[in-house]
């Protein structure tokens, strides 16, 4: 056996586009509030360039129990589903299946009071089954002598090699990229629950305005957005924009959201601050699709 060194960047690239490996131990680490993500690694449908699914696993059972992950609005059927999922995984597919526990420790600078230095800095805020380094630390986070914001220096594992959302899956990128692009919601660092942001109310609704196009069970999600919210240039945020990241999504159908524009039928706005997104299933996801 030959061992090659390589950086991260290069193991994504040969990983998601690529396919360049002879074996693999698959990193299921997702372990937040959904369980969506098995669809992306699981479903035939995503082994596609910079699609999860690098494995290239087509299972008839993964992608059934998958869709039904994906779009069944009834939760016991999801649980029920994810429940077959895994136990075929593990014990039919999977070669063995090591666990692996990791604790994550977030540590803060402190320095002398002004004028030697700049005090500690506080508002770091921990939120239950997240920890501490989340968006809601960053956006609140400043040295006790000194009026939010400023400046705060954060040690990271790499140098990230390419800041491109479309493209880009490494985490160091993503560590930058999720300081600077928020979501239309946010999550409640209390109850874990989706709560407004840019977006001030969102709700989803059955859709079946296109029987014709075989659409007998669709879904449509509407978000009302902010009128006080600014790009970094100035230019204020509308719903235009929201429709035309949409629609650059199912027209061009990038890897890493092949979730969304699967099923992304078409989206409008109603006025600069509404716009609805239409799809051709069902799923209790959609808000977070859209959202992110």
């Amino acid at each position: 056996m030959f061992v090659r060194p390589v950086d991260f960047t290069t193991l994504v690239y040969d990983l998601l586009v690529y396919r360049d490996f002879d074996f693999i131990a698959i990193g299921l680490t997702n372990l937040g509030r959904y369980v969506d993500w098995t669809h992306a690694m699981l479903h035939s449908s995503n082994d596609v360039p910079w699609g999860w699914n690098f494995v290239g696993i087509a299972d008839e059972d993964f992608d059934n129990w998958t869709e039904i992950i994906l779009t069944s609005l009834n939760e016991t059927e999801i649980i029920e589903a994810a429940s077959k999922l895994q136990q075929k995984f593990v014990y039919e597919v999977m070669p063995w299946f090591p666990t692996i526990t990791g604790l994550e420790f977030c540590t803060l600078a402190r320095e002398a009071d002004p004028p030697a230095g700049r005090g500690e800095l506080m508002n770091l805020i921990s939120m239950p089954n997240y920890g501490p380094s989340n968006d809601w630390s960053y956006m609140t986070l400043h040295w006790n002598y000194s009026w939010p914001g400023g400046a705060i220096r954060r040690v990271m594992g790499d140098e990230a090699k390419e800041l491109n959302p479309w493209t880009d899956n490494t985490a160091y990128s993503w560590d930058l990229m999720n300081r600077a692009i928020v979501g239309l919601l946010a999550v409640s660092p209390i109850t874990l629950k989706n709560m407004p942001f840019i977006a001030t109310k969102w709700h989803i609704e059955n859709w079946t305005s296109i029987p014709e196009l075989g659409i007998e069970e669709g879904a449509t999600a509407q978000f009302h957005i902010r009128q006080d919210v600014t790009w970094h240039d100035g230019r204020p945020v509308t719903a235009y924009d929201c429709v035309a990241n949409m629609r650059f999504i199912r027209e061009y159908k990038p890897g890493r959201y092949s979730r969304v524009w699967n099923h992304l039928v078409y989206e409008e706005a109603d006025g600069p601050y509404k716009f609805n997104v239409y799809f051709d299933q069902t799923s209790l996801y959609y808000a977070d699709f859209v959202a992110r």
